[in-house]
């Protein structure tokens, strides 16, 4: 009787320090001081090249340890891609090249080649099998659970064939990974839940294969202690995949078809990965965006610098998981994401090859991009509002958010109307598509008819944005309110504070001015306008699960204006709102000038 066991763990770029060093600490280290201690058991192992490199600074005699069970023949490492992305969202020319810079580096780092691959969360598609044999690749290890229907497919090892390219397919066993997630939920002790991997590895028989997800694990103290548990009942019959397929005993032939499996997360209601970015705005947003710049980084000179350094970072703008619910919580992970794909604007921008409109909502809103060498902004049809705004100093769209972008404006007479839901007759004023007009479709209010309209003057350091509310009927409008909302995508917060430097909370106060201080990258904004109005900020943060529990993360920061106002028939109201980021130097470079 033949098993294969293996364990692997997600974490990537953005992971904490505390995650890293519980995971080596919980999980990795027992895992490994066993294995070296018991010669007969053998096993399979995946780590993202992030924590390898994490390991070789903190903690290298872990990569040492490692590499001696692979040069001994009692460990194989499992390939992924090389950025933590999911390989089925990468153009299919573009996978090979993840996966073989895994392999390369596997190689140099552990002695020995992967043979085998572990497709990121578990999210297969057939056309995967392609590229196995461009990767030098014989083996993929995947649960045998399908998410979309609810059910394990096939227990044993099997080989599959697309388009002509064959690869075996080892699925693992689906009762020990739905221990692992319940235990992950916190649902069982480790004693409950090392009783469990007793019984079912009584029952375990042959060719069988079974992993455990580390990070789940890790959210139950003690839980390592199944790996003495598995190491005493099956350590001298654990083999190598290799050493299974090399016995050419696989001969049945399956199809697995194209789905998340596993149980290390959950499309909830989506029926595939795809569909949940496609219902989620911001991952949308961030993959069409990603897809954009994939276009146009084509009219790049071929073997040019920057198409070269455009390539790069359009591999590393996928890292970090950013598509799969709950790591997309992690403001780390997407900040990571959002700055190589900063990088590629700016690149393009200066190429002078970005397009000047696009289409990034797939609402069939384009929006109207400009820019300068401080900035790009996109200006969306969908509510006239600022749906990326890139400022290149701090590598960063201050737009990335759940919301609808900056200058999102809502009207109120008894009856919410919200405008940035619809569609505006957006068009540029000049010809160096700077400035740009904006007007609302007319809105009824009671008996009288408003019409609104904005005009963007984006500059240097700085965007003004012209407001003028026009009363088209002859029926003067009362207690009308008009509201205006910008979410700020800026981490590390550290206050809000109007023209006379008191401190604004959700309740809010009455000011022209508003000061927001950001602890991270140095940057300052201060938002201004004609009129005193009622101004709230606070913080959106969300509850993500993560390997050390739920924790909150900071998702965006919400500026909220809202002011009551007359309108008699026939008359407009005009105010003027500018939006100024400046990076404030530190005390060390104000000391190198004097």
């Amino acid at each position: 009787m033949n098993i294969i066991v293996g364990a692997y763990s997600y974490l990537t770029h953005g992971s904490s320090n505390e995650e890293c060093s519980q995971l080596l600490d919980r999980q990795l280290r027992p895992l490994l001081t066993l294995s070296f201690s018991n010669p007969d058991f053998r096993f399979v192992l995946r780590l993202g090249i992030p924590y390898i490199q994490w390991l070789e600074t903190n903690h290298p005699e872990i990569n040492m340890l490692i590499a001696d069970l692979c040069r001994n023949n009692r460990l194989e490492m499992l390939s992924s891609s090389f950025y933590d992305s999911v390989l089925t969202l990468e153009p299919t020319h573009e996978r090979s090249v993840h996966i073989e810079k895994t392999n390369t580096f596997l190689r140099k780092k552990f002695i020995r080649r992967p043979r085998g691959l572990w497709c990121m969360e578990q999210v297969f598609s057939p056309s995967i099998i392609q590229v196995m044999d461009m990767s030098s690749l014989d083996y993929i290890i995947i649960s045998s659970y399908n998410q979309n229907l609810g059910q394990t497919l096939v227990r044993k090892p099997f080989r599959m064939e697309e388009l002509g390219k064959t690869a075996v397919i080892l699925p693992s066993d689906d009762r020990f990974s739905r221990e692992v997630a319940e235990c992950g939920k916190e649902e069982c002790t480790a004693e409950t839940l090392n009783a469990s991997f007793s019984r079912l590895l009584d029952s375990v028989s042959g060719n069988e294969v079974i992993m455990l997800n580390m990070d789940q694990l890790m959210r139950c103290e003690g839980s390592s202690v199944v790996y003495k548990t598995i190491i005493d009942n099956v350590a001298e019959k654990t083999i190598l995949p290799y050493e299974l397929i090399s016995q050419k005993e696989i001969a049945s032939m399956y199809y697995l078809p194209s789905s998340v499996y596993g149980r290390d997360f959950n499309i909830e209601k989506s029926v595939s990965l795809n569909q949940y970015i496609l219902n989620n705005p911001l991952l949308n947003r961030m993959h069409r965006c990603i897809n954009l710049f994939r276009d146009c980084s084509k009219n790049l000179k071929k073997n040019s610098d920057n198409r070269k350094l455009v390539e790069y970072l359009l591999m590393n703008a996928s890292t970090g998981m950013i598509y799969i619910p709950e790591v997309n919580l992690n403001t780390e992970i997407r900040r990571r994401a959002e700055g190589a794909l900063s990088e590629i604007e700016k690149t393009l921008y200066e190429e002078g090859i970005l397009p000047s409109t696009a289409d990034l909502d797939g609402d069939l809103f384009p929006e109207y991009i400009t820019g300068n060498k401080v900035y790009t902004l996109y200006l969306n049809t969908k509510g006239a509002a600022i749906s990326r705004l890139n400022i290149f100093s701090i590598k960063s769209d201050i737009a990335l958010n759940q919301g609808q972008g900056l200058f999102r404006d809502t009207i109120r007479n008894g009856k919410a109307s919200d405008l940035s839901i619809k569609r505006w007759e957006l068009t540029p004023v000049d010809r160096k598509r700077q400035d740009f007009f904006a007007k609302s479709p007319l809105i009824e209010v009671g008996k009288s008819v408003i019409s609104i309209s904005k005009h963007y003057k984006p500059r240097q350091n700085s965007i003004t944005v012209d407001y003028e509310m026009e009363n088209m009927g002859k029926t003067p409008i009362n207690d009308l309110v008009f509201e205006t909302v910008l979410n700020l995508c800026i981490p590390g917060t550290e206050s809000f504070a109007d023209s006379e430097g008191n401190t604004i909370e959700e309740k809010g106060t009455t000011s022209n001015r508003i000061l927001i201080a950001n602890k991270i990258n140095g940057l300052y904004f201060e938002l201004t306008s004609t009129l005193d109005f009622l101004i709230s900020a606070r913080n959106i943060y969300a509850d993500a699960d993560t390997p050390l529990g739920v924790v909150k993360q900071y998702q965006y920061t919400q500026i909220k204006y809202q002011k009551k106002i007359k309108l008699p028939g026939s008359e407009a109201l005009k105010c003027t709102f500018t939006l100024k980021a400046e990076k404030r130097r530190g005390r060390q470079e104000k000391q190198n000038d004097t």
